[in-house]
C-alpha cells in the first residue's frame, strides 16, 4: 500500500488538473477525421451511363417483340385463337368402360407416351421379380 496515493493527494491532484486547461494533441483531430472520413480512392474506370431515351427505346423494342410473339404464335398451326390448338369438350371422343375392356378397341387405339412408360415399368418390374425368385 506504499505506492498508492492517499485521498488527500488524489483530491489535490484533481484540483490542480481542474485549474489547468487541457489541450488535445495537435495530430489527434487529423487522425480522427481520417478515420471517420477516409480519403476516396481514385476511380480507375468511370461508369458509362446510357441516355434515358436509348434505355426507353430498348425496353419498348423488347416489349413489342414479346407481344408480337405472343400474338402470332397461336396462329402458327392455323388454329383459331380462341381454341389455341386445344380440343374443346365437344370435340373429344367419348370413351366408355366397354371400350376400355374391348380387346379390339385396345388393339386399334394408338399407343401414347403414358402407355409406353407404363408398359416399360411393368416389364422392368416383371424382370426384377423373375430374377429375385
Amino acid at each position: 500500500m506504499k505506492n498508492y496515493p492517499t485521498d488527500e493527494e488524489l483530491n489535490a491532484f484533481l484540483e490542480k488538473l481542474e485549474q489547468q486547461e487541457l489541450y488535445a494533441p495537435e495530430h489527434l483531430k487529423e487522425e480522427i477525421m481520417k478515420k471517420v472520413f477516409p480519403p476516396e480512392l481514385p476511380k480507375t474506370e468511370e461508369k458509362k451511363t446510357v441516355p434515358f431515351a436509348v434505355y426507353v427505346l430498348k425496353v419498348a423494342a423488347g416489349m413489342a417483340a414479346a407481344l408480337t410473339l405472343l400474338i402470332v404464335n397461336p396462329f402458327r398451326d392455323g388454329s383459331d385463337i380462341s381454341r389455341a390448338g386445344v380440343l374443346q369438350e365437344e370435340d373429344r371422343p367419348r370413351i366408355t368402360r366397354e371400350d376400355l375392356n374391348d380387346p379390339e378397341y385396345r388393339a386399334k387405339k394408338p399407343e401414347t407416351l403414358f402407355d409406353r412408360l407404363n408398359n416399360g415399368v411393368r416389364e422392368a418390374k416383371e424382370k426384377i421379380l423373375a430374377n429375385d425368385l
